[in-house]
């Protein structure tokens, strides 16, 4: 006979509870030991730490220092004070201007390539996500684990010996599109610690002007008379730079389903939309260049990259017929894509464009000053100021200083002329752009050849592109090489007549009449335009609102007004009495003035590729 089992099903269950609530209980308490050594383990925060309006709480006792000119976008870097022979921790404060509205996850997955890339590269041993929030501004916090590398801000420190590298990095994306992060590398004492101090400090970060978010609320205007509503889940983000066009919208639900949406006034210039599409993305960002583009209905064409895996991008143009369009970009941080889709199909519902539109105003007059300058000619435009010219490109907040352009012309009475840029890209990184352009005084013959490179310290040249421009008989020819090994596009098309060449626009610009226009072009040389392959069409209007004046001028200077088609950015290009280009300035606080080579010398540091 069969012993009665004393365990019944009731007191299984009974009993497998207590063995959980056991568990949960020692795991509950472990976790509070954890988090009671961990709190042992951090610092006191001081008083608030100013620099380039923006505001945060550093650890006490930790030595500050100041960021410098080869880094422009660390702020500060703060260091643990500990014995000798040991490595303490590092901490660094970034802000950086990004070219578009990214979502912090897509920021931080930017920050880890280049941690696992280069010459500071480490090996990704894990990582983990979870949200966080900078001031008002919602972001996440990232937590890392590599091996031997480090970023070159936290150079200085002994690796040998030292166990794998942990980086702790909280981020956030402002309305302003600037990235601010607070990163802390260490090398694994307490990684607990490393999460609450990051995130401590995180919620401290104030910045002026960039950290108030708004709701959605009712309809907005674009320039142009664009009227459309965000989606009902969507945070409109505020814009206060007066030469942005674009508005931005944000549904927010980090670390994994953040979705932007940018809007800006656009114009359908040519019975080819899908490369007119391509190309505005373009000039945003190379990596467009490859967009599979397709027709959703006749009034909406769709772009998707080509490597769309990780980060997900839409970019939609959707006209009008009459030309007025509007470009929409979504970024996402993952999560589903039905979702972009059901922004867009909330979005475009809205959409109401104005009954009358300037496109065909702004077209006629542009072609009329392109006649008008070719009937003058180039002697009537540029004169005698032949000599050579240098600018310096620097950020107004910081006076950080970002670029230089040398400018002049090659012979004393040929049309021929040339210009160099460096662009500072990061720590002993560059990118040289050398042009060369020559043509008839008449502008009815035009070449021009551009070479793009990037240069470092370690590496002299790194792979380029270059794109040669001809112009004559009434026929343009773009041939862009670089793109891959042994890979030429050739694009050709009719001289349009609103066409003026991109070399000579800083001498023939401040001739032109003060009306609004669109005027087509291959470069601008004051600019780092990336290379597309086709016409850049510029949106020229005269503007009064922010009046400049010159040393040797008391009255305002002119201004023009001129904003890429598709670019939600412009620029404030200021002219002398005589027509000569004076001074730039651009979206974001972006500033061109003019200087010399002896100034340049003290602008950036020496021994740098920087140097003249």
């Amino acid at each position: 006979m069969s012993k009665a089992n004393p365990y019944t099903p009731a007191r299984q269950i009974l009993m497998q509870l207590s063995m959980w609530m056991v568990l949960g209980a020692s795991v509950a308490v472990a976790a509070l030991v954890n988090h009671r050594r961990a709190k042992a383990f951090l610092p006191k925060l001081d008083h608030p730490t100013v620099v380039n309006g923006l505001s945060v709480r550093l650890p006490e006792g930790w030595k500050v220092e100041p960021g410098d000119a080869a880094t422009p976008d660390v702020l500060l870097i703060c260091r643990e004070t500990v014995n000798a022979g040991a490595a303490g921790r590092v901490l660094a404060v970034h802000r950086t201007r990004l070219p578009g509205m990214l979502s912090p996850t897509e920021y931080l997955g930017y920050l880890l390539r280049a941690e696992t890339t280069g010459d500071h590269a480490g090996v990704l041993e894990g990582t983990h996500y979870e949200r966080a929030m900078l001031g008002l501004t919602p972001g996440v916090l990232l937590t890392a684990v590599l091996s031997i590398g480090q970023m070159p801000e936290f150079s200085g420190e002994d690796l040998e010996g030292l166990p794998a590298r942990h980086l702790t990095v909280a981020a956030g994306v402002l309305p302003t599109r600037e990235a601010v992060s607070i990163r802390l590398q260490s090398w694994g004492q307490n990684v607990d610690a490393d999460q609450i101090l990051v995130k401590e400090i995180a919620e401290t970060v104030k910045v002026d002007g960039a950290d108030q978010w708004s709701d959605a609320g009712s309809q907005i205007e674009l320039a142009g008379g664009v009227k459309l509503r965000p989606p009902a889940d969507f945070i409109l983000m505020p814009e206060r730079d007066p030469l942005r066009a674009s508005r931005c919208m944000v549904r927010e639900n980090l670390p994994a389903a953040w979705i932007s949406a940018e809007v800006t006034p656009a114009y359908r210039l040519s019975n080819t939309p899908d490369f007119e599409l391509r190309t505005m993305l373009t000039l945003r960002d190379p990596r467009w260049r490859s967009a599979n583009v397709r027709k959703v209905d006749d009034s909406t064409w769709l772009a998707t990259p080509a490597d769309d895996a990780q980060f997900p991008s839409r970019a939609y143009l959707h006209t009008s017929s009459n030309g007025d369009s509007v470009l929409t970009l979504f970024q996402t941080s993952g999560g589903d894509a039905r979702d972009v889709d059901r922004a867009w199909e909330s979005l475009v519902s809205s959409m109401e464009f104005p009954s009358e539109s300037d496109l065909a105003k702004r077209l006629i007059a542009g072609t009329a000053a392109a006649k008008k300058l070719r009937g003058t000619g180039l002697a009537y435009a540029v004169g005698r100021g032949r000599e050579e010219t240098w600018w310096l490109w620097y950020e107004e907040s910081t006076d950080a200083h970002l670029a230089w352009t040398r400018l002049g012309f090659d012979h004393p009475s040929l049309w021929k002329a040339s210009r160099e840029t460096r662009v500072q890209l990061g720590i002993g990184s560059v990118m040289r752009i050398e042009q060369t352009w020559e043509g008839s005084p008449d502008l009815e013959s035009y070449t021009a050849l551009t070479n793009r490179t990037e240069r470092s310290q370690l590496l002299q040249h790194a792979p380029g592109q270059r794109l040669a421009v001809i112009g004559e008989k009434g026929a343009l020819e773009f041939r862009l090489f670089g793109l891959a090994p042994g890979k030429q596009l050739t694009t050709t098309l009719p001289t349009p007549g609103e066409f003026l060449p991109g070399g000579w626009l800083p001498w023939i610009l401040g001739k032109v009449d003060d009306k609004k226009m669109i005027l087509l072009t291959d470069s601008l040389v004051l600019d780092d335009v990336p290379p597309v392959g086709a016409v850049i069409p510029l949106i020229i209007t005269p503007e009064t609102r922010f009046p400049r004046t010159a040393d040797t001028q008391p009255e305002p200077m002119r201004c023009l007004n001129i904003r890429i088609n598709g670019s939600s950015d412009a620029s404030l290009y200021y002219f002398r009495e005589t027509g000569e280009l004076e001074s730039i300035v651009q979206a974001g606080g972006y500033r061109c003035t003019r200087t010399d080579p002896q100034s340049l010398k003290f602008d950036f540091p020496k021994d740098s590729l920087m140097q003249p």
